[in-house]
């Protein structure tokens, strides 16, 4: 009898123990089964990357490069402008008779200080 107990005692350890690493296994695929869930969704959001969003963004710099290109463009025909319209200043400002009498009021204003 007492063997029998002895027996039982073991038998609701070794019990207990199945139970603790079932338990265990439990837990481990609950955890196996989130990382599953969450590789997948990655997957997901990178397939939409790849298929969507990158097209997408190829689009956008191809619009901003033609952007970039009308920029460049404009801003040579705006310095086009500016020397233009800086040189019809300067020829306006010092047209021939202009530069006559300034270069006679300058000789006449050296000609009194040598004096």
């Amino acid at each position: 009898m007492f063997s029998l107990c002895r027996g039982c005692n073991f038998k609701l350890s070794l019990y207990f123990q199945m139970k603790e690493i079932e338990e265990c296994i439990e837990e481990m695929l609950i955890r196996l089964d989130e990382f599953c869930a969450m590789t997948d969704m990655i997957r997901s959001d990178t397939s939409n990357l790849l298929e969507e969003m990158i097209p997408f963004i190829k689009a956008k710099v191809s619009e901003m490069n033609n952007v970039y290109t009308k920029v460049d463009k404009l801003e040579v025909c705006c310095l086009r402008y500016i020397r233009l319209d800086q040189k019809s200043m300067l020829s306006s400002r010092f047209s021939s008779v202009e530069v006559f009498k300034k270069i006679l009021t300058i000789k006449n204003y050296h000609t009194v200080i040598r004096n």
